[in-house]
Parts: structure tokens; C-alpha cells; sequence
């Protein structure tokens, strides 16, 4: 016994929107959360939140590495360090030092 070649059938309106990838309403809120704070490396960042997404981590994991991103580039910007390039690691390693003895 044989089954027809089928294919799996589509019924939409708009066939534009069916052809639009879908994205998660949570990715969405973090990534307008990071253009809203400026903090430096802010592209970097959002690449990095849309990696993590793409790698299909929990809404949790995805979360908290927001949470501690984020804290750690507010961090940098209390430095006035606008580019993550702008922090030397020395410089750095002693604040870190300071601030957590």
C-alpha cells in the first residue's frame, strides 16, 4: 500500500505574512529594552540576546543573561566608557578589585 505524495497545505489570508519568520513577543520586549537603555556595546549586545534566542535557550536562561548583561554594561557606562573598546583591562581588574573586596 502506497500513500499519495501530499504536501502539508496552508490556508491563510495574507500570503505575505505566512511567508514572515515568527518571533518570540520576548526577544521582541529585550532587544527595544537594550535600544532604550544606550549603554555601550548596545549592538553587540542585541546581536547576542538574538543568538542566544536562536539557539533556543528557555525564557529564563535568556532572562538572566539579560539581567546580567545588562547590569555589567551599566557597570562600564558608570566608567564613562562609551565603547567597549574605551575599558583597559588593568584599569578594569582594579575597579572590579574595589568594588568587590
Amino acid at each position: 500500500m502506497t500513500k499519495p505524495n501530499s504536501s502539508p497545505i496552508v490556508f491563510t489570508k495574507d500570503i505575505e505574512a505566512a511567508n514572515q519568520p515568527t518571533v518570540s513577543p520576548l526577544i521582541d520586549r529585550l532587544i527595544q529594552k537594550i535600544h532604550q537603555m544606550w549603554l555601550p556595546g548596545g549592538d553587540h549586545f542585541k546581536d547576542y540576546m538574538r543568538y542566544k534566542w536562536r539557539m533556543n535557550h528557555k525564557p529564563n536562561t535568556l532572562r538572566c543573561s539579560f539581567v546580567a548583561v545588562s547590569d555589567f554594561l551599566s557597570f562600564c557606562s558608570t566608567l564613562r566608557k562609551r565603547q567597549l573598546q574605551e575599558i583597559v583591562s588593568d584599569r578594569f581588574g582594579k575597579t572590579i578589585g574595589y568594588y568587590f573586596r
